[in-house]
């Protein structure tokens, strides 16, 4: 795990991460609880890189770089790697969750 976060330019979504796999395809490992206002605001689009994130505890956040993808009517975030960043938020982070 990497202790620290992505660039910035890498637009920040905030994400349940227990929410994964939620599509009953094989080998499905998308994240679908995405936060909508934030997720708007992005003007998504299918191939988007995002970093998604939770909170690990109160002080620090844990997640992954995803790929945007459409899945019926909504959107889900594709892992686009296998690495995982645990770090302390910078004070561009607020908690939505």
């Amino acid at each position: 795990m990497k202790s620290e976060l992505p660039s910035r330019s890498l637009p920040r979504l905030w994400c349940d991460l227990n929410a994964c796999g939620l599509s009953g395809e094989p080998g499905d490992n998308c994240y679908y609880a995405l936060h909508r206002e934030q997720l708007a605001a992005l003007q998504p689009a299918a191939g988007m890189r995002v970093f998604i994130w939770d909170w690990s505890d109160s002080e620090v956040i844990v997640g992954r770089e995803a790929l945007l993808e459409q899945f019926d009517d909504a959107w889900r975030a594709r892992p686009s790697d296998e690495i995982w960043i645990e770090a302390r938020p910078d004070e561009t982070f607020t908690d939505v969750a």
